[in-house]
């Protein structure tokens, strides 16, 4: 995605099939092109995709330990 500022990001879009077969189509940052390959971005998305085809939302996974991070590190927190 090119941002309004000129700065260039990856995304991967998604599908994820629920129990009552009701359909999403997240996305996820991947990361930004100035810090990650393309090469890397693709390796990624592939992964994603692969997860998101077995059902699982890697968004989803990711929250519980966002969370305890939070939680542990509060305001010193850093991605």
């Amino acid at each position: 995605i090119v941002r309004h500022t000129g700065g260039i990001s990856y995304h991967v879009h998604y599908t994820i099939t629920d129990e009552d077969d009701n359909k999403s189509r997240p996305y996820m940052l991947l990361g930004d092109a100035g810090e990650m390959s393309l090469k890397t971005a693709r390796e990624l998305a592939r992964i994603v995709l692969a997860l998101a085809d077995k059902g699982v939302d890697p968004q989803d996974s990711m929250r519980p330990k966002l969370m305890a991070d939070l939680l542990a590190k509060g305001d010193k927190w850093r991605p």
